[in-house]
């Protein structure tokens, strides 16, 4: 009875742990979030900007997109959607709007 016990607990364990160390493929195979814009790249900072006076116009969008595990060949394309959204250059590199919020993006 010990023996069935142990072995059931052994069993249990291992499945948590194979369970809780996997990923799904596709996952890692991501890339950061980035935005093509005149031939280079600007990748995603996790920063999000306060609205700033100095940035008056976001006159240019996001006009086409590949797949997150893609890197964008083409101006105006990005890797994680957001097709129609606006974004501005300022000197630091690009801000995108996303959800209503001024997202950093820099050069690779």
């Amino acid at each position: 009875m010990k023996k069935i016990v142990l072995f059931l607990v052994a069993f249990v364990s291992l499945g948590l742990l194979l369970v809780g160390c996997g990923k799904d493929e596709a996952s890692l195979n991501d890339l950061k979030p980035m935005l093509m814009v005149d031939g280079k790249l600007y990748l995603d900072t996790g920063t999000i900007e306060e609205p700033v006076t100095s940035i008056t116009a976001f006159d240019k969008e996001i006009v086409s997109t590949v797949e997150q595990t893609q890197k964008p060949t083409e101006d105006g394309q990005s890797n994680f959607g957001c097709v129609g959204n606006s974004y501005a250059v300022d000197d630091k590199g690009i801000i995108v709007i996303i959800d209503d919020k001024w997202v950093r993006f820099e050069i690779e």
